[in-house]
């Protein structure tokens, strides 16, 4: 079973919501920002019975050091929404555009359930701090190596949707 997980950021803490195949929210939880928070994200996924490879991650920022802890536990599937896909997006979930940090988070993980095509191969190496690092496409990867977008490594990639943005 797949998962999508959508992480509200702060500076401080991260708002979760892990998703299902089928659009419900089975797992939310507010974590701090330091590496027993890190270790309470990794037991969420563990809890659920779900490989890294299964779980898919949304956030809003590439320049963060959660990237490199799920790196470092082989969550490869990270992806980077830009903050102002999810302003625009707001308006599918209701119409006042009101939002908290679990609204946030429970909208990222959809926009991977919903907007994400099938991600491309992955190459080369850079710093998750790359200033380009959030720019590009949902189905484009950043690879854990490089850490910048990346161009598609086959020929008839899928179409790259507007409103998305890098795996990282």
């Amino acid at each position: 079973m797949q998962v999508y997980i959508g992480i509200d950021w702060s500076e401080s803490k991260h708002d979760i919501v892990i998703m299902n195949e089928a659009g419900a929210a089975i797992a939310r939880q507010t974590v701090p920002h330091s590496s027993e928070g890190f270790l309470k994200l990794e037991d969420m996924c563990q809890n659920l019975e779900v490989s890294p490879a299964d779980c898919l991650f949304g956030l809003e920022t590439a320049h963060n050091m959660v990237i490199d802890f799920l790196w470092s536990r082989s969550y490869t599937n990270v992806y980077v929404i830009p903050p102002s896909v999810v302003k625009s997006t707001r308006g599918r979930y209701g119409q006042s555009r009101a939002r908290t940090d679990q609204s946030d988070a429970f909208l990222l993980a959809d926009l991977l359930r919903t907007d994400r095509h099938p991600p491309t191969t992955l190459a080369s190496r850079q710093s998750s701090h790359s200033p380009n690092a959030s720019q590009g496409k949902l189905d484009q990867p950043l690879d854990p190596e490089r850490r910048s977008p990346l161009q598609p490594a086959t020929r008839g990639a899928a179409a790259i949707l507007s409103i998305c943005s890098t795996r990282v």
